[in-house]
């Protein structure tokens, strides 16, 4: 825009970015002198606005591409050991985002096994040894600057047997958040009742909520350790 019917204009654009959910807006502004005729000036002005555009999508892209989170899962040359026993051997496969992934094999062959690996329960073992790499978006979980609680609540694990907590039902339910440092009780309660009814379960224990949880029938467990897995917005 022109400031002045003289040799001074000012240039500027305007970029949206979008960051969290929010949106903020950037000005970019420079200050031209040019000598000569305007068409001269012209030319230079359109010069500029192309620079600015360009940036304006250089931007754009950059931040897309470092704001997306991707979840795809990959294993390269996997083996796990307990002691001396050879439990899984050269398991190499990717698993995209996005999409629900089935592994299908005999009681015991080691299915909930590899699994595990991906949120470190194997840790927990005693004598067990894994050899390979493991990626989730891109990041190695075994190595050193890994967040483990931070992995185990990005990746949720139900397994075939219930495994509810000697604790109430609601306590069972709000242990992950209360780990992931929400102390309200009214944001606790919000989550208790939603992962509840996430999983048909809130209208048959609504009113039981302080009971133990290890009193439910086995349907009712299994829900409920669908519900605690849910509670915490695991990514996986």
């Amino acid at each position: 825009y022109w400031l002045s019917k003289g040799n001074w204009f000012k240039t500027g654009a305007t970029i949206g970015t979008v960051q969290g959910g929010f949106q903020y807006n950037e000005i970019y502004d420079t200050d031209v002198w040019v000598a000569g005729d305007d068409s001269v000036k012209v030319m230079l002005y359109g010069l500029l606005t192309i620079i600015f555009i360009i940036g304006f999508i250089y931007t754009w892209r950059l931040q897309v591409k470092q704001c997306r989170i991707c979840m795809d899962i990959t294993a390269k040359g996997c083996n796990l050991y307990y002691g001396d026993f050879h439990a899984l051997k050269n398991i190499n496969i990717e698993i995209p985002e996005k999409q629900v992934t089935a592994l299908i094999g005999p009681s015991g062959c080691g299915k909930s096994t590899f699994l595990k690996i991906f949120n470190r329960m194997n840790d927990l073992v005693e004598g067990c040894r894994i050899e390979g790499e493991y990626r989730i978006g891109g990041v190695d979980i075994f190595d050193k600057e890994t967040d483990v609680n931070l992995l185990r609540k990005n990746v949720g694990m139900v397994f075939q047997k219930p495994n509810p907590f000697p604790m109430s039902i609601y306590d069972n339910i709000a242990y992950g958040p209360r780990t992931h440092g929400i102390t309200s009780k009214v944001k606790l309660d919000e989550i208790v009742e939603q992962a509840l009814r996430d999983v048909a379960n809130w209208d048959e224990v609504k009113d039981r909520l302080k009971k133990n949880a290890l009193g439910l029938s086995g349907g009712q467990q299994q829900r409920l350790c669908i519900a605690r897995a849910l509670a915490v917005e695991p990514k996986v």
